[in-house]
């Protein structure tokens, strides 16, 4: 687990996963056979299924956002919330999430999955700004209205909550044309997307550069999607970010 944790951090993503979905078969082993795998962990039982839970969230993360597979990410969060006695909004954000990036599931199902997160975690921005898209994106009046009523407690909140509201109103516009535009795709599938974009220009002979590589965790997706042949140029001061950013400290 431990071992995951680390190399999710320096961008491994696929060595991640394998740590992870190691921990999840050997934590679950350990909690259907005491007598064999008691030397697993010296988590009580209790303890091990939060654990589990938790790698059970990394993993669906790692599916969803690196390796391109929202589907799996849907099943493995609802895994989580099922092993968690007490489960984390994360996981139902994340089944939310999952299920409107993989395309299959409706809108309603996605809101019925942020109505539970936010009956865990109440007043949390990113909560309830899925939940204001999705039911504005369903387009009954009702859910309008609903939708509205949240983006107007965001439009209130702290500037990291409240510019949601603006982003929105931006991503709105430029998917006019597209009403069912998915909006939840991972870092993969976003690259995937724009390197397919700009291959004529590649194969002229164009650059592929990517300015702030950080760990290179989006730099080894990028190669993964290229062709085997193609230079990628990676571009980083690597003394960290001017300003914070997020959860990164300046």
């Amino acid at each position: 687990f431990r071992m995951g944790m680390q190399l999710e951090k320096i961008g491994e993503a696929r060595a991640a996963t394998a740590a992870f979905h190691e921990a999840a078969t050997l934590y679950q082993c350990f909690m259907e056979n005491l007598a064999q795998f008691g030397h697993v962990t010296a988590l009580s039982k209790e303890d091990c299924r939060g654990v589990l839970a938790y790698a059970c969230v990394r993993l669906a993360h790692l599916n969803h956002d690196a390796l391109g597979d929202p589907q799996a990410a849907t099943r493995l969060y609802r895994d989580a919330a099922s092993i968690d006695q007490q489960p984390s909004s994360c996981s139902f954000l994340g089944i939310g999430t999952s299920m409107e990036a993989a395309e299959i599931y409706s809108f309603q199902d996605a809101v019925a999955a942020y109505r539970k997160a936010r009956e865990l975690t109440p007043n949390k921005g990113i909560i309830l700004f899925n939940l204001a898209v999705a039911l504005e994106r369903i387009g009954e009046p009702e859910t309008i209205e609903e939708s509205n009523a949240l983006m107007e407690i965001l439009r209130r909140s702290e500037a990291s909550d409240a510019c949601l509201v603006d982003s929105w109103g931006y991503v709105r516009w430029h998917t006019r044309k597209n009403r069912m535009a998915n909006l939840h795709r991972g870092t993969r599938a976003m690259l995937q997307l724009a390197l397919e974009e700009a291959s004529p220009l590649v194969r002229m002979g164009g650059l592929v550069c990517e300015f702030g590589v950080a760990s290179g965790r989006s730099l080894r997706m990028a190669q993964e999607l290229l062709p085997l042949n193609t230079p990628i140029h990676g571009f980083d001061t690597f003394t960290g970010l001017p300003q914070a950013w997020g959860s990164e400290p300046a």
